[in-house]
């Protein structure tokens, strides 16, 4: 590893207090007991302040009082799920689980840049060679004392952390927006596609109608395994391709050219609204514009569209509200995994207004998801732009000015 003028490879064991080794918690935490000692586990080791932490009794706490954190310390997972990092808070004592390792910095290394340079990318291929175990996996305290990372002088550590704590801020901030607007829209689509509210100039009443009435919905074509592969030009969507709101692009399968003769009706168009009709049934996308007849649908996805085209949007939305897909899990059948049927969607009672009515309902909470959208990209580029800059910065192919004010 190339490192710069003026740093040091320095392995955690001696950029760790030397009153406090390296170490794992508590291996068997017990039954949770009120007024005892709360353990941190893996998955609150970055939100340790706001969760609910399992309390271990006074009299098994006390066997691992070598692990017992403070604040400032830095954790990091080392079992199971590997390289998730975090920094005790100001408020804290307790303990950890087994999974987890504690790091107390000594006095030459800056916790909130020890933190960074553990969650980089670099850092965690690295860690990530020295795992060892199939069934579980485990990054053992030997290998993670001898681990060695990037160090420059103290006063440039703190100064890393502090650009890069700017960069957690805001994203810290735009999540925070994001989630009030998410929030905001799910409380209009509740008032708006229920007639609980109403826009102005509309007054006249909603009729109830079946969803089969008023919508086509379909599903896909059963696919034989010969006729799917792993590249192509015609891409294949399946329950797994699908998430809230948009198309996955990891592991993508492909309909193989012999296969596609006579199956133009299972062609996915741009706008065309997919969704989950076998396990994950809240899983939902809209096809892109820049994927247009490129799709095929699969069995057990549907698609949805109204037989008005002035009331695709408004159904489509109205498929997301909180009663219809109360309605859905009501009526799924399966123990193991739920599945509906289309039969069942046609049958639905719904309420809708006229189409001029529906088409600015629809309007309404698009401006609404778009502010949202936008959020959620500025998120990305935020994170992008993170992880480019902690790659430079933590790596010393870029240095901070010391005399620079954040």
């Amino acid at each position: 590893m190339e490192i710069p003028e003026g740093w040091k490879l320095t392995s955690l064991d001696s950029l760790a207090d030397n009153a406090a080794s390296i170490r794992y918690g508590v291996v068997q935490i017990g039954a949770n007991t009120p007024n005892g000692v709360p353990i941190v586990p893996i998955k609150y080791i970055n939100k340790i302040s706001t969760s609910a932490l399992h309390l271990a009794a006074n009299e098994i706490e006390r066997k691992y009082t070598n692990s017992r954190v403070q604040p400032g310390d830095v954790l990091i997972s080392v079992k199971g799920t590997i390289g998730e990092v975090g920094i005790v808070p100001s408020d804290f004592f307790g303990n950890i689980a087994r999974e987890i390792a504690r790091i107390r910095p000594g006095k030459g290394i800056d916790n909130n840049f020890l933190a960074f340079q553990l969650r980089a990318e670099h850092t965690q291929r690295r860690m990530h060679r020295l795992i060892v175990g199939t069934t579980r996996l485990e990054f053992s305290i030997k290998e993670l004392k001898k681990f060695l990372v990037p160090v420059p002088s103290l006063k440039e550590q703190k100064r890393i952390a502090e650009i890069l704590g700017t960069w957690d801020r805001a994203i810290v901030v735009t999540e925070a927006l994001i989630a009030k607007s998410e929030a905001q829209k799910k409380a209009l689509m509740q008032q708006l596609l229920t007639g609980k509210r109403r826009l102005p100039g509309f007054e006249d009443d909603w009729k109830e109608v079946r969803l089969g009435d008023v919508a086509e919905m379909t599903s896909g074509n059963a696919f034989k395994s010969s006729d799917i592969s792993e590249e192509g030009d015609y891409r294949l969507i399946r329950m797994n391709d699908l998430k809230v709101g948009v198309l996955k692009n990891s592991d993508p399968r492909f309909v193989a050219d012999h296969a596609l003769d006579g199956l133009e009706r299972f062609i996915l168009h741009p706008g065309d609204f997919v969704f989950g009709m076998t396990g994950s049934l809240s899983n939902y996308a809209w096809i892109p514009p820049d994927l247009a007849n490129t799709l095929y649908l699969n069995q057990r996805v549907g698609r949805l569209s109204a037989k008005n085209k002035n009331s695709s949007r408004f159904l489509q939305q109205l498929y997301l509200s909180t009663s219809v897909q109360n309605n859905i899990l009501r009526m799924a059948a399966g123990a193991a995994q739920l599945n509906i049927s289309l039969r069942d969607l046609r049958s639905f009672i719904i309420s809708v207004p006229s189409f001029d009515e529906q088409k600015a309902i629809a309007r309404i909470i698009d401006i609404s998801a778009d502010e949202v959208n936008v959020l959620q990209t500025k998120l990305q580029t935020l994170k992008t732009e993170k992880a480019a800059l902690m790659q430079q910065l933590l790596t010393g192919k870029r240095r901070v000015k010391l005399t620079e004010v954040a």
